[in-house]
């Protein structure tokens, strides 16, 4: 996993990734690295993000969320193809994580006011991804055609 996680930098929006020279040492001499006020996430904070937010539910094979099995009281939210509840779920300020179906593409965390213009952008990116802020995590399937929103209980 950790020689395929984030490999795939390219794939993200050119307004939140730009081609920078890699740090000294590096075999390469180009990288990625996020734009002003987008980081980035490397396989370790990708772990940890990923355990506090969607590792507490149940999954299915394709890694998104077997929501028929979630407790009812947790899904705050779930609607065919919802995209005001991706704009409500970003519109409060405060630190967002996005994790995208694949782990080629690594995750990123930005503020939400720097994630809503650019959502369509981020949408783009990949059919399934997830959107974890604290205390809420929200999964957009495109297969299904589904966005769902759940509380996220801290352990």
């Amino acid at each position: 996993m950790s020689d395929l996680y984030g490999t795939r930098a390219d794939l993200l929006p050119r307004s939140m990734v730009k081609v920078a020279r890699a740090p000294e040492g590096e075999s390469r001499l180009l990288t990625w690295v996020g734009r002003p006020g987008v980081r980035l996430l490397d396989l370790q904070e990708h772990l940890r993000y990923e355990a506090a937010s969607l590792r507490l539910f149940p999954q299915n094979r394709d890694g998104s969320i077997a929501w028929a099995k979630v407790a009812g009281d947790l899904v705050v939210h779930a609607e065919d193809e919802g995209m005001h509840v991706i704009g409500e779920f970003i519109r409060d300020d405060g630190d967002l994580v996005i994790m995208w179906g694949s782990l080629t593409i690594p995750s990123v965390l930005l503020r939400a006011t720097e994630a809503l213009p650019r959502i369509s952008e981020i949408l783009d990116v990949d059919a399934v991804l997830w959107m974890y802020r604290a205390g809420a995590l929200l999964e957009r399937n495109f297969f299904e055609g589904t966005v769902t929103v759940a509380r996220v209980l801290q352990t």
